[in-house]
């Protein structure tokens, strides 16, 4: 883990409100400062939905994407600012590590899928080289004689 991502800054309820609309401006030292200070506590929710750290930064990043392009979509934060944000936080991260689970395992089940007919093209391929009787004997089966 970098040594800046270790810190871990307490902010209080007006520090995050002006990164809050410094965010919806888009102004990236607001995005910086609120990444550095919540990266450690999504990472630890992402390290839960994954075994491998490189996709639990992946994870956390598009995570803080989603995060900095809805952030302007309106208020979300009740009486207490800094509560209902983090809630929110845990909420996308969550629902990012999900997403992020679902497309894996639709990658690895197409793989599998072209390794498969790649497979039994392969088979196809090969038994095109045998006459009838020697697939028939290697198949333990009688020999057409249609």
């Amino acid at each position: 883990m970098y040594s800046e991502q270790r810190k871990q800054v307490h902010l209080n309820h007006k520090q995050l409100k002006k990164i809050f609309f410094g965010c919806r401006l888009n102004q990236r030292t607001a995005q910086k400062a609120l990444h550095d200070t919540y990266f450690a506590y999504a990472m630890s929710i992402a390290l839960c939905y994954s075994s491998n750290y490189d996709d639990a930064v992946e994870m956390t990043n598009d995570a803080f994407f989603k995060i900095f392009k809805h952030i302007k979509n309106g208020e979300l934060w009740y009486g207490n600012t800094i509560a209902s944000f983090v809630a929110w936080l845990k909420r996308i991260v969550i629902r990012s590590c999900i997403g992020h689970k679902r497309a894996s395992n639709k990658k690895e089940a197409i793989a599998g899928v072209v390794a498969e007919q790649i497979v039994s093209e392969d088979e196809c391929e090969s038994a095109e080289r045998f006459s009838h009787a020697e697939i028939a004997e290697r198949l333990n089966i009688s020999e057409s004689l249609e």
